[in-house]
């Protein structure tokens, strides 16, 4: 019979109120902690990939990189340049009937010349870090619904300030 796996012994954790250490600034898994009026904490987790994201005009933005380019786009909603922006279209990837997975873009909005009228329909991703999960599923995407999904870099996103694909 093999013997037994040791296993190293875990480090205690504070106790509250132990006279030997402040629990005001503990908190599990490197999460920031704050006090709130009455003496409970709120945790704030860390976004994924260090992203920290904001609200918008009603939205969530998981990136800042990506509400700007939302600013940057309803600019030129407004000024005419493109119409039916919209957030977070979601593209269903079926094989056999069945779905598989779904992908979902930052933006979809369409492009229009001084009549009004149709030009394309464009669809972008603003990404600072490139998963397989996320190639794979664009390919997937963009083969099934035959589309072209632009990405634009989050460091570069001031340089697409006014600039349609």
């Amino acid at each position: 019979m093999p013997d037994p796996v040791k296993r190293p012994r875990r480090k205690s954790r504070p106790k509250p109120g132990d006279a030997s250490t402040s629990d005001a600034g503990y908190s599990p898994a490197g999460r920031s902690t704050s006090r709130k009026p009455g003496g409970a904490t709120r945790t704030k987790r860390k976004g994924k990939y260090n992203a920290s994201g904001l609200h918008l005009d009603g939205s969530w933005f998981a990136s800042s990189a990506e509400g700007e380019r939302y600013r940057q786009l309803a600019a030129m909603e407004k000024s005419g340049e493109i119409d039916s922006l919209e957030l977070q279209p979601a593209f269903p990837i079926r094989i056999h009937n069945t779905l598989v997975c779904t992908y979902r873009a930052d933006f979809r909005y369409r492009v229009i010349d001084e009549l009004g009228r149709e030009l394309r329909w464009c669809i972008e991703d603003v990404k600072g870090y490139f998963t397989e999960v996320y190639v794979l599923k664009r390919k997937m995407a963009e083969a099934y619904h035959h589309i072209k999904i632009i990405e634009i870099p989050s460091r570069q996103i001031e340089l697409w300030a006014g600039r349609l694909p």
